[in-house]
């Protein structure tokens, strides 16, 4: 059993050693004589056979291309026998055939919808004429297509900045941010604009929109997610809303009368400011009346009944009611 195993090890080795082996001795004997023309983005057949070139114990096929730029070679090799599995691939510099600038294998896939088998590899290469050696240890006698296409090199963006890295907003207000990327000339451009608190600040294609008072970090962000830039938002309400909602009034005197009471409340120095006086009966509901001055008279009260009154200002402010606080609670006794 141990002499069976290495007897197969060391015929791998020697088929491995004819495999990669250095095609100094095979251009001596003439492989760049075979060479045949490709160009780039259009298909070529061809089949291993008896009569190919043949050196370093393997079949050879080559194809000259040119690239014209920097940039990447993809390579697509179909057949319809799984036969051209484990094909050995090379790519040399016409400059200097002697060393290959690359070399991998090939490993056909089988696709039952088109009942065919594929496989493809995709190669940086510098702008320059290269030879595209196919190397087989075996003959196939069935046709093999080979597409060689180039694809610009992708480049990815590097850097995003923001023409803000803070805004002040007030809700209902909109601000337009808008983002410079490095290099000008990234392949995908692409900018994922997202907001930390949308309920805060709610962005779409660089626009902020303030929803209401808070925080929120606006960011912009490359589509591979490995650059971005943050603008801080801060929402807060205009002054005169805080104002308003920060003033307070206080119910200075109830006076009691049949059927009816006069509230007396302090002023809230502001101008165009209204009131509202909310009162209740027991686990009633509260009503409310408005006026413009600072005493009101509420009548068709419930006599003998405890009364609990309440007071607050209102204005219309950027065309929203905007509410005080609501003063301490008095109560009464109606007569």
């Amino acid at each position: 059993m141990k002499k069976r195993i290495l007897s197969v090890i060391m015929a791998w080795t020697v088929f491995l050693s004819c495999l990669f082996a250095a095609p100094a001795a095979a251009r001596a004997a003439g492989w760049l004589d075979c060479v045949q023309e490709i160009t780039l983005g259009s298909a070529v057949s061809g089949s291993i056979k008896s009569g190919d070139y043949y050196a370093g114990s393997t079949y050879w096929h080559v194809y000259h291309f040119s690239m014209p730029g920097n940039g990447l070679l993809n390579l697509y090799l179909e057949s319809e026998t799984r036969y051209y599995n484990y094909m050995f691939l090379e790519i040399y510099a016409v400059s200097d055939p002697e060393y290959p600038v690359w070399e991998d294998n090939i490993d056909c896939g089988y696709s039952s919808a088109r009942d065919i088998y594929s496989d493809w590899k995709q190669i940086a290469l510098n702008q320059g004429e290269y030879y595209f050696a196919l190397r087989k240890s075996d003959r196939i006698n069935t046709p093999y297509y080979l597409t060689l296409s180039y694809q610009e090199p992708k480049i990815n963006i590097a850097s995003v900045t923001l023409n803000q890295s803070s805004l002040k907003l007030q809700p209902g207000e909109q601000r337009a941010l808008s983002a410079s990327i490095q290099p000008q000339n990234a392949t995908d451009q692409t900018l994922i604009w997202r907001s930390s608190n949308p309920s805060v600040a709610a962005v779409q294609n660089g626009v902020v929109t303030a929803v209401s008072t808070g925080y929120a970090s606006v960011t912009a962000s490359s589509a591979d997610g490995e650059t971005s830039a943050v603008c801080q938002v801060t929402v807060t309400q205009p002054a005169a809303v805080v104002e308003v909602q920060e003033a307070r009034s206080s119910i200075k005197k109830l006076t009691a009368g049949k059927k009816k009471v006069k509230v007396y409340f302090s002023p809230i120095k502001i101008s165009g400011i209204r009131y509202q006086v909310s009162y209740i009966t027991g686990s009633g509901k509260w009503r409310t009346k408005s006026c413009k001055g600072t005493t009101l008279t509420i009548k068709k009260l419930a006599s003998k009944k405890k009364y609990s009154f309440r007071v607050r200002g209102y204005k219309k402010v950027n065309g929203a009611t905007r509410y005080s606080r609501w003063s301490p609670v008095k109560t009464v006794k109606i007569k």
